[in-house]
């Protein structure tokens, strides 16, 4: 009885995870918040376990990039970046994403600026800051 209730119950998973079922993937992968550049000086809100993008304009081949300068790591953590290169031209710029996973309710200022690493003392040239709320 146990094995056929399971035999079914994967079934039933298998068919939805095929048919691209959006409550399937609710299950899977946790809600994500998306934000950009627009949301600088704002706030937002995310639930525990939730993961906040933020996608930033970025061109990697003129050595500018943005760096996290202001984070609780224990309110939010830094899961994972990565860039997305608009074109296969050389040169090409693209959007930096930050992917960060909310920790534990809290709340947290997010500063990045977007500057070289090895220029010391020079200003950068963009800043991004919002407070997280994580409830």
């Amino acid at each position: 009885m146990r094995k056929a209730l399971l035999l079914t119950l994967l079934a039933a998973v298998t068919v939805l995870a095929l048919s691209g079922c959006d409550l399937l993937d609710r299950w899977l992968v946790p809600p994500e918040h998306r934000v950009d550049e627009n949301a600088s000086g704002g706030q937002v809100s995310v639930q525990v376990g939730e993961t906040l993008v933020v996608a930033l304009a970025s061109n990697p081949s003129t050595g500018y990039g943005w760096e996290i300068v202001e984070l609780d790591p224990l309110v939010l953590k830094l899961t994972k970046e990565d860039i997305k290169i608009d074109s296969d031209l050389v040169g090409a710029g693209g959007t930096q994403l930050f992917f960060f996973e909310a920790l534990q309710v809290g709340q947290t200022s997010l500063q990045l600026v977007y500057r070289r690493p090895w220029e010391e003392g020079v200003e950068p040239i963009g800043t991004f800051s919002m407070t997280v709320q994580v409830r």
